[in-house]
């Protein structure tokens, strides 16, 4: 009989494995776990959590960006972060590009200076008002 085969296949009653496994236990040598403090774990489920709604707002900007694609296909190049509060504010307003092009400029320019942080001071030359109709559509 081989020797690596009967090592193998060596069975043990369940007496045996519950000395042994005391043994194991009464070792002073053994290092223990430390089981962390209630601020520790609070700490490590915030982290956590703080991770998984990141994820979540990746895939929704990503899920924005995919049916912008779609339903308006050169918002892009009018607005290069579509999650600012301008971008989202003129979404709200027109989720199509033929309803922006419909409306008048001047209703164009005063979302975007109350939502934009130069405010009142942004010049009339920004990039969405420079987006020809014919380029939107």
């Amino acid at each position: 009989m081989n020797s690596t085969n009967m090592n193998v296949r060596k069975l043990h009653n369940d007496k045996f494995n519950s000395k042994k496994s005391a043994k194991v236990g009464l070792d002073a040598s053994l290092k223990t776990s430390l089981i962390p403090d209630d601020d520790a774990i609070g700490l490590r489920n915030l982290v956590r959590d703080y991770y998984y709604f990141k994820d979540m707002q990746s895939a929704v900007i990503l899920k924005l960006a995919a049916e912008l694609k779609v339903s308006f296909p050169a918002y892009r190049k009018v607005s290069s972060k579509i999650t600012t509060q301008t971008s989202l504010k003129l979404l709200d307003f027109w989720p199509l590009a033929e309803d922006l092009l419909a409306d008048p400029k001047e209703t164009v320019v005063e979302i975007i200076r109350s939502t934009a942080r130069l405010g009142k001071s942004m010049p009339l030359s920004n990039t969405m008002l420079r987006v020809q109709p014919q380029k939107v559509l």
